[in-house]
């Protein structure tokens, strides 16, 4: 509430992100997604009050993160560009909003892989976005944004599978919106 911390409006908003992954797991996503909308109404507003430390402002960032993807998931019905909707719109604008504050983050802290590695995702998810409305000179190059700053991380940390993981599922949507571009622009 307005009387909380920030760091408590911070770990709310993380405990949320758990609630809602365990509604989706019950099978529940009408109402996963109602929580997401709740916890990304709140992460806004904690971003506007004083003291909001990096760790908040992380929380904040999964928790838009986590609507956009839901949303393009459960409420973008079709995969056939040009069949564009508002649901396809509020989720391409909920992920920008979530790469805004991605980006911000990792200016912050350079040196923060994990931080990275979510803001490559949500680029990816963003260009997955541009290319269900049709969009694909955009969303190669968002898509290629992404693919750099992954391909950077598992250079840094070769070790690190969850990076190559990533890499390897940018590439794929690649070539997934290659195929549908040569489907839909026959």
């Amino acid at each position: 509430g307005a009387d909380a911390s920030a760091e408590q409006s911070g770990w709310v908003l993380r405990a949320e992100m758990v609630r809602a992954r365990a509604l989706v797991t019950k099978g529940e996503p009408e109402r996963a997604l109602a929580a997401m909308e709740d916890n990304a109404r709140a992460a806004e507003e904690l971003l506007t009050r004083e003291g909001v430390r990096h760790q908040e402002r992380v929380y904040a960032f999964g928790a838009l993160n986590e609507l956009g993807i839901s949303l393009l998931k459960w409420r973008v019905a079709t995969r056939k560009p040009g069949d564009a909707s508002d649901e396809l719109a509020r989720a391409e604008q909920v992920i920008a909003r979530a790469i805004e504050l991605g980006e911000e983050i990792v200016r912050e802290r350079p040196d923060d892989p994990t931080t990275k590695q979510q803001l490559a995702a949500s680029r990816n998810n963003f260009a997955g976005a541009l290319r269900r409305r049709g969009d694909y000179q955009n969303a190669a190059a968002v898509y290629e944004l992404a693919r750099e700053e992954v391909a950077a991380l598992v250079r840094e940390h070769p070790a690190s599978l969850k990076y190559q993981i990533e890499l390897a599922t940018i590439e794929t949507q690649i070539g997934l919106s290659h195929a549908y571009q040569a489907q839909y622009e026959q």
